[in-house]
């Protein structure tokens, strides 16, 4: 069995800031539904079980600083054609632990990680020690508990 991955995935683009609205959208979809997509522009090294954490973009701009409102388990097997033009390739994922506010949610930096270095990617590698303080931030502020 391979350990788990952890990565930070860009929701939202550069010209299209990921707003409040837009992820009460994905959540309460993800909730009803049990599982979401998340849509990459290139085929992504990302396997079954790793774990995504979800940062808003456009958050800095928004609330002074870029934070990060989800993780995701990936459940998808391997990455499959999207059917988009420009988000290539997706995965199927799955909440495990999610805040409501946006402008309450955990900073990127608290995980030391800087939005500056996800200006040219979709997702990035990190720490396991960093990807299990940002469960750790979301469940302070969620009230509950990643499996």
């Amino acid at each position: 069995m391979t350990a788990v991955a952890w990565w930070v995935k860009v929701a939202g683009t550069g010209q299209s800031a990921y707003t409040q609205e837009r992820w009460d959208e994905r959540r309460t979809r993800m909730q009803a539904d049990g599982h979401g997509s998340s849509l990459f522009p290139k085929r992504p090294r990302i396997a079954r079980g790793d774990r995504l954490v979800v940062y808003a973009s456009g958050s800095a701009a928004l609330y002074a600083e870029g934070r990060f409102v989800a993780i995701e388990e990936v459940i998808s097997h391997e990455p499959e054609p999207s059917g988009h033009d420009r988000w290539r390739w997706c995965l199927r994922t799955q909440l495990v632990v999610a805040v409501d506010e946006l402008a309450h949610a955990p900073a990127l930096r608290e995980i030391g990680v800087s939005p500056k270095s996800l200006r040219q990617h979709s997702h990035i590698r990190l720490t396991e020690q960093q990807g299990r303080q940002a469960v750790r931030l979301i469940e302070e502020l969620a009230g509950s508990r990643a499996p």
